[in-house]
């Protein structure tokens, strides 16, 4: 076989996995075939892998970035567990992070410059010109 595989391929191999282990594990704590916890670690596993893949596609996912809720009220492993498109859940985070950077950099140029005024901390953008 000559296909790349992708990151997204990965993370969506990661995801059907997590999804059909999250229906299996069900089945078998309710069978006594398989404790809570350990259900609960093996998932935990499965969400971890998904995070490495993330990371290995170059993007950060700081505890801040990983606890960052999507417009579902959900973060990104929430999203994933609860049965959305993981792919289509890392993109939406993606391009709200993306979005967030792009404003901050305008917010830094326009305020470039300006006099600081006195008592404010020196990383504090001053708002008015003197």
């Amino acid at each position: 076989m000559t296909d790349i595989i992708t990151a997204a391929d990965k993370l969506a191999c990661a995801e059907r996995e997590l999804k059909m282990r999250q229906r299996v594990y069900l089945r078998w704590i309710e069978d006594g075939r398989m404790s809570a916890g350990k259900a609960a670690h093996e998932i935990a596993v499965m969400e971890a892998i998904a995070a490495d893949i993330v990371a290995a596609a170059n993007l950060q996912m700081s505890p801040v970035v990983r606890s960052r809720k999507l417009p579902s009220g959900m973060t990104l492993f929430e999203s994933i567990a609860s049965g959305a498109d993981g792919q289509k859940a890392a993109l939406e985070l993606v391009s709200m992070l993306r979005g967030e950077a792009e404003r901050r950099n305008q917010l830094t140029a326009r305020f470039t410059g300006r006099k600081v005024i006195d008592g404010m901390s020196d990383d504090a953008p001053a708002i008015f010109n003197e």
